[in-house]
Order: C-alpha cells, then sequence, then structure tokens
C-alpha cells in the first residue's frame, strides 16, 4: 500500500469515472478536510481518508477500472483494522461473488441537468405547507420505506432554505401528488435527496417526471442519483428519467 498525494488521487479517480470522481471530491470540500486527508492506491484502487476533525474521519476504498478490490478491501481490514464508517464503491455493478457480509449494497446513478418543461410541476414555497402536510401525512396500510421518505421529503422542504435545499411538487389539478428535492453542492453537482409520490399515484410516472424536472433546474451540472439495490421501481424511475448507473457502493 503505497501513500500518495490527494491530487495525485483524484487524478486517477477523474480518469477512472469523472460523475464517481466528482461525488467523491466534493465529499473533500468541506473547510479544512483536503489539507488532513490522506491517499493511498492498493491493488489498483484508491483509498481515501477524509477528516473532519482530530477524532472524526470516513474512509472511501474506490474502484478505478481492473482493481482488485478483494485484495485492496482485506489488505485494508488488515493494516487499518479500522471500524470507522466506511463506502467501498465499484464502478458498475457489484461482483457477482462479492460477499457484502449484510451491508448496505446502495445503486448511484448520474446524468447531465438538462431541459424539460412540465406544467404540473413547481417549485414549492411555504406557501404549500398545508399541502404538503397533507401528501406526507400517509395512510397507514403504506410501506415503511414509504414512510421514511415521506419524513425525509417534509425534513428537506421544512429546512430548504437553511441547507440550500429546493423542493419541486408534481400536481393533478390543484392537489400535491409528490415531491422530489435536491441538494446542491457547492454549486459543482446537484444530487437528488429524496423522493415521495403518494400512494395514489404510483405507477403513473410521477417519479420520472419530478426527477426529470429536477435534472432541468441546472442545465448542464452533473446530478447524482442513489437508491437501494433492492428498490426497484427507483431504480425504474432513474433509469426512465435518463440516468446511468455509475456505480454501486457498500456503506460499512
Amino acid at each position: 500500500m503505497s501513500e500518495i498525494s490527494i491530487e495525485e488521487a483524484k487524478r486517477q479517480l477523474m480518469i477512472a469515472c469523472p460523475p464517481l470522481y466528482a461525488y467523491i471530491v466534493l465529499n473533500f470540500n468541506y473547510e479544512g478536510v483536503t489539507e488532513n486527508s490522506t491517499a493511498y492506491i492498493n491493488h489498483g484502487a484508491i483509498i481515501l481518508k477524509r477528516w473532519r476533525s482530530d477524532d472524526d474521519y470516513s474512509w472511501f476504498i474506490c474502484d478505478i477500472g481492473n482493481s482488485d478490490m478483494y485484495a485492496a478491501i482485506k489488505d485494508f481490514k488488515e493494516n487499518f483494522n479500522d471500524d470507522k464508517y466506511t463506502e467501498i464503491y465499484f464502478i458498475g455493478n457489484i461482483p457477482e461473488n462479492y460477499d457484502t457480509n449484510g451491508q448496505t449494497v446502495r445503486l448511484k446513478f448520474t446524468c447531465t441537468g438538462k431541459m424539460y418543461d412540465d406544467k404540473d410541476i413547481k417549485i414549492l414555497d411555504k406557501s404549500d405547507y398545508s399541502q404538503m402536510t397533507i401528501l406526507t401525512n400517509v395512510p397507514e396500510d403504506d410501506s415503511s420505506r414509504a414512510k421514511v421518505f415521506a419524513g425525509n421529503i417534509m425534513q428537506d422542504y421544512e429546512y430548504a432554505e437553511a441547507s440550500n435545499v429546493q423542493v419541486l411538487g408534481i400536481f393533478d389539478s390543484s392537489k400535491l401528488a409528490g415531491a422530489v428535492s435536491i441538494a446542491d453542492r457547492w454549486g459543482e453537482l446537484m444530487h437528488v435527496n429524496n423522493i415521495f409520490v403518494s400512494k395514489d399515484y404510483r405507477g403513473r410516472k410521477y417519479a420520472t417526471r419530478l426527477i426529470r424536472a429536477a435534472t432541468a433546474l441546472h442545465p448542464g451540472v452533473i446530478y447524482t442519483y442513489e437508491c437501494h439495490v433492492s428498490n426497484l421501481a427507483s431504480i425504474a424511475s432513474a433509469k426512465s428519467a435518463d440516468y446511468t448507473l455509475v456505480g454501486t457502493f457498500i456503506a460499512c
């Protein structure tokens, strides 16, 4: 395992997968993080350690194409014996024979912002509070996943201004049927945070329309979208909105 500069690590990530590079590198843009971070290359994989403070940090282990990720992860565990939170990124799909050991597997999609016009969608403001309250008050027979996303989207709406988030809603006539939130990552990357569609409107491509509308807010900017590997509806919505799968990651 060889220590390399952060700039060299960024360069290799950029060559391997620009969208993944953009997402990971922007995680190093917090104040003071870049100066304190370290990087390694091992078995063709880039390993990044991001410091937030003296005792708070996280690891990123990144495939950069033809990396022996099995060996890189094994060496990482043997060398660092670290129980800190780690994210392991694979370009494309996770290898079929990779043992996730019960860890959460998520997919990351990206798209470049482009124009899209939908008269039923608008940016929500404070006057839409009553509609958002009704939308996110999900019925008892809805799924646990839906309840989580309803809570997340309401939180994004309530703290939108403070957290640099925009929330868009899709309407059926005057009724709010769903919403999506996007977060601005320092003007260089937009992230689709959360999406929720009322149970009465699922299966009608509302999620796809919301994602497309969110992508139209910042043409030419890279967007990222992620979801659990088992969330087939979310995966289908991303693909229908012209997002491309760029990587799989495991949150340890």
